[in-house]
């Protein structure tokens, strides 16, 4: 089983692992309908769910089935990764190693996932996840402490040793764990992570990972914020502000 560290998606395993353990294929591969086929890679397909060919963004798609990163392979796919070439981009790619197995009669078959999926690439696909996640998974769960002057609205999780204290939380929110929230307003659609310190600001639709601060800023939406990483307000800036920044950054505004 291969499965792509950038991909995520609601449904089971379970499905691929039957439907290669049942048969005698060399790969089973996860598709999913897509109204942009022209940004993936995409399989067409026979009437039984066999793979026939595999196309990388193509200009004009004669399938809309994305191939998103999700796999099952049999021993061949070894034979086939040492019998292919690096692609313009440098990169020995797992497309041509399932085109090989095709092109040497392999035995390629499919299973369509029914539900969400995202490929986690950008900025916006993260947050888009994130909501997702939270939306559907997150429950009302509080471990820490709240002071009698906060509000907290929704579904909400807060991790343990983490306190509350004069500040708004709108779900869906999950906090972990010995953070501090004070003077602020976070959520909706918003995960900040353990260790994290949080005074006189606004958060909305963010990602801020594990021991972050953000400290005096008016507003902070849409952004993901990386581990061990401050963001700090010293001057009268009031605007809204959009961020991706990664592990161990300073902005000082």
């Amino acid at each position: 089983l291969m499965y792509l560290g950038d991909n995520l998606s609601g449904g089971s395993l379970e499905g691929i692992l039957e439907t290669f353990e049942s048969t005698t294929a060399d790969a089973t591969l996860m598709l999913k309908e897509v109204s942009n086929p022209q940004q993936f890679g995409v399989a067409e397909t026979g009437l039984r769910g066999e793979i026939n060919r595999l196309v990388e963004k193509p200009e004009n798609p004669r399938s809309n089935l994305a191939i998103i990163g999700t796999y099952c392979f049999s021993s061949k796919i070894h034979k086939a990764t040492s019998s292919i070439v690096p692609s313009n981009r440098g990169e020995l790619e797992i497309t041509d190693a399932i085109q090989y197995l095709l092109e040497t009669d392999g035995i390629v078959n499919s299973e369509s996932l029914d539900s969400w999926w995202f490929d986690c690439g950008t900025k916006d696909d993260l947050l888009e996840a994130n909501k997702t996640i939270l939306n559907q998974f997150n429950k009302r769960h509080i471990e820490g402490n709240i002071s009698e002057d906060s509000k907290i609205e929704g579904l909400v999780e807060i991790g343990e040793g983490t306190r509350v204290i004069n500040s708004q939380i709108m779900g869906s929110v999950k906090i972990g764990k010995n953070s501090i929230i004070s003077n602020s307003i976070i959520g909706p659609e918003t995960s900040i992570g353990s260790e994290c310190k949080i005074y006189n600001s606004t958060i909305r639709r963010t990602i801020l990972m594990d021991n972050g601060i953000i400290d005096s800023v008016v507003k902070v939406e849409d952004s993901v914020i990386g581990k061990n990483c401050s963001v700090i307000s010293r001057s009268e800036f009031g605007g809204n502000i959009q961020l991706m920044i990664g592990d161990d950054s300073e902005i000082l505004l």
